[in-house]
């Protein structure tokens, strides 16, 4: 698969759950885990062989090589194949029960990409808003509700047995799991702690800490976008 993308930052929206889109930094081309549909489920992108490397721009006409040709088509894992990998990898993960929340943490956000995905064709559609670029505040709507399915709600009281409290990201989206799963009083009581944390910094952290107290505040499990 071919990789090309910028540094730019422009335009990047935060989402509750802790997932940061980035439409000039496309997060296909970054991520540790990819399925390949030649074996049936995802592995590590370290563990695949690399078939080339461009250089440079003018060498885009390089898919024409033969190893290019041969090379499976990889795409980006559904929620549902990273638990049938937690599964899969049982033996390889047990003795590392944070690679496997790490999986997991990813299974519990391309869950929700369907409904940030809709939320975002809501903007676009019904109210007509451009979401590429725009601030978040523009958005006519800034939440969607992820139903609960009997899977994930495994999925994510597990992450919740192993996600560390001690960083400020990972705290907060054990809260924000905890938040999902209707379990507000646990997450508020994660929250009272994080901004006296030692990496807890204002300028990355506060906004998405401040909506995540809100809405447990106010019982709300839903996904939504950061303001910026």
């Amino acid at each position: 698969m071919e990789t090309l993308e910028s540094g730019n930052g422009f335009g990047a929206v935060e989402w509750t759950d802790g997932r940061i889109d980035m439409p000039m930094m496309p997060r296909r081309y970054s991520l540790t885990y990819w399925s390949c549909p030649e074996c049936k489920t995802f592995q590590r992108v370290s563990d695949m062989k690399e078939v080339d490397e461009m250089k440079n721009i003018p060498l885009l006409n390089a898919e024409t090589d033969p190893r290019w040709k041969q090379a499976s088509n990889i795409r980006e894992t559904g929620w549902r194949k990273y638990l049938d990998g937690v599964k899969q990898w049982k033996r390889r993960l047990e003795p590392y029960p944070d690679w496997e929340t790490e999986i997991r943490l990813l299974a519990w956000r391309r869950y929700n990409d369907r409904f940030r995905n809709k939320l975002i064709r809501q903007n676009k559609k019904l109210h007509g808003i451009k979401t590429d670029g725009v601030p978040t505040e523009g958005w006519a709507e800034k939440r969607i509700e992820v139903p609960h399915q009997k899977k994930m709600i495994e999925n994510c009281t597990e992450i919740a047995r192993w996600l560390y409290e001690g960083n400020p990201d990972t705290a907060m989206n054990k809260a924000d799991i905890f938040r999902w799963l209707n379990r507000y009083k646990d997450a508020l009581q994660i929250l009272e702690n994080v901004d006296e944390l030692f990496e807890f910094d204002e300028r990355i952290h506060l906004k998405r800490y401040n909506l995540l107290t809100h809405l447990c505040k106010n019982s709300d499990p839903s996904l939504g976008v950061v303001h910026e």
